[in-house]
């Protein structure tokens, strides 16, 4: 004999559904990856944290897109002339970063690819200032 015992129904008082975007999404010709609260965002610098995000290889002081070479980069819609940019910014202070593998018309016959990097939005009034301090030795001797 199977005995079924039914209970008076219950009303659930509160339901939470969470869920996460992913941290890389296409749009259009780019590939754009959330850095800010992600583990990206502890990389290091922005040299260290470019060149794991995904469709970028190279080194930390010369960043490439896979199968593009050597990018234009952006930084808050200003192009990155001097590459002690890639050490001065720290990967906490980057909001997201898009990597387009084709760029269009608005950019020079010759660019193979771009890169966009949107910083976070620093909080405060006044002056700020970021110092970074590195000391490197190049000790070569010969005996003669």
């Amino acid at each position: 004999m199977f005995w079924l015992r039914l209970s008076p129904m219950q009303e659930l008082q509160e339901v939470v559904v969470k869920g996460n975007l992913p941290n890389t999404r296409l749009k259009g010709n780019a590939m754009i990856t959330r850095i800010q609260g992600t583990p990206l965002s502890d990389a290091g610098t922005l040299g260290e944290m470019l060149v794991k995000v995904p469709g970028m290889t190279g080194t930390d002081e010369a960043p490439e897109v896979l199968g593009k070479g050597s990018p234009l980069i952006y930084i808050n819609g200003r192009l990155m002339h001097d590459n002690s940019e890639l050490k001065r910014l720290r990967s906490e202070e980057i909001r997201d970063v898009e990597v387009i593998n084709n760029p269009g018309a608005q950019y020079d016959a010759t660019v193979r690819a771009v890169v966009r990097i949107r910083t976070v939005r620093q909080q405060g009034d006044g002056l700020s200032l970021d110092l970074t301090l590195s000391d490197e030795h190049d000790l070569r001797y010969s005996r003669r």
